[in-house]
């Protein structure tokens, strides 16, 4: 590879790595807001340095009731019967 090759393909994978830590900031930032919107295609863009567990809008819990119905493992909020 001559040198002016390498210079480019280093030039472009920083350029890229830049540009996804950007992102990365600005989703951080977005989601400390208390709103719903945040989590748009959030299961699909999924983003490990989030903190979800402890947002204000998230209620993460065990699924310890077992439904009488069909045995299945359910909230102990969620609906009778099902």
């Amino acid at each position: 590879m001559r040198p002016k090759d390498l210079q480019k393909t280093v030039a472009t994978a920083e350029s890229r790595r830049r540009a996804v830590a950007e992102r990365a900031q600005q989703r951080r930032q977005i989601f400390t807001r208390n709103t719903w919107s945040v989590f748009d295609k959030s299961a699909f863009e999924y983003d490990e340095t989030l903190d979800y567990e402890n947002h204000k809008l998230i209620k993460i819990e065990a699924t310890d009731k077992e439904s009488s119905f069909c045995g299945a493992l359910k909230w102990k909020e969620g609906a009778a019967g099902t």
